[in-house]
């Protein structure tokens, strides 16, 4: 709020200075896929409150970056020349943001689109249980759950046995030290794409009355800002609609 008889010119507020947000933009894939594609679908969605989904969302982006930051620092070619306890510092720090970020802010950002995925993070008995009730009341999921026990295998559990050794420092029994470059870059990619493809394939359901999820080619897609979906009008589609001057 701006005190009486204090006036200023332009949108930006007294005091208030503009400084680099991060050191990666739109080229990158997760900030278009994720962070700008998610906005985009989202607005041509019905949800029950947006404002509070978008919220949610942003606490999602929130923590993907964070984790980028620290990824980052981690893939610095000097990174190595730290001292172990500074580069331990970082691997806690970067798989404690990745994970925040898909069990606890994505988890929290779908419910608010009136999906319940919690299940996708119990064990596998409780997972193949919520399954079966998630097909029950969302009959054309079968892609998302087919997705989710794929990533459950893949690499979902290993980092979860990963990121909970991480708390107690006793990894003696882990078969495989994931604190590496390597595997930090692989965890990080996982993730961005589980968020992306499985709000997708959930997303659908929820799209305003003839709006719809389309894929882009990637030969198709724009080199600044590679979008892989985007919100689309059905009857363009199936051909019901046409563009000017197409047949």
């Amino acid at each position: 709020m701006v005190k009486k008889g204090r006036m200023y010119s332009g949108n930006l507020p007294p005091g208030f200075t503009v400084k680099l947000a991060a050191n990666f933009g739109t080229e990158e894939p997760f900030v278009a896929r994720v962070w700008i594609q998610t906005k985009d679908i989202l607005d041509r969605m019905v949800v029950q409150d947006k404002d509070e989904a978008l919220f949610r969302f942003d606490r999602v982006i929130e923590q993907l970056t964070t984790a980028r930051i620290h990824l980052t620092k981690i893939e610095d070619k000097n990174f190595k020349e730290l001292p172990t306890f500074d580069q331990q510092a970082e691997y806690v720090a970067f798989y404690n943001a990745i994970w925040y970020a898909y069990k606890d802010r994505f988890q929290l950002f779908m419910r608010e689109l009136g999906f319940d995925v919690g299940f996708m993070f119990q064990t596998d008995k409780e997972f193949e249980k919520g399954a079966a009730k998630f097909l029950k009341d969302h009959p054309d999921a079968e892609v998302f759950i087919k997705n989710a026990r794929r990533d459950r295998t893949d690499w979902q559990n290993a980092l979860a046995i990963h990121r909970n050794n991480l708390h107690t420092g006793d990894r003696r029994s882990q078969p495989h030290d994931m604190d590496n470059p390597i595997d930090a870059r692989i965890t990080f990619d996982n993730i961005w794409q589980a968020i992306e493809e499985n709000f997708v394939y959930l997303g659908n359901e929820i799209m305003e009355e003839g709006w719809t999820i389309a894929h882009v080619p990637e030969k198709d897609r724009d080199k600044t800002i590679p979008k892989r979906f985007i919100p689309y009008l059905k009857g363009l589609l199936d051909g019901t609609i046409k563009l000017p001057g197409t047949q």
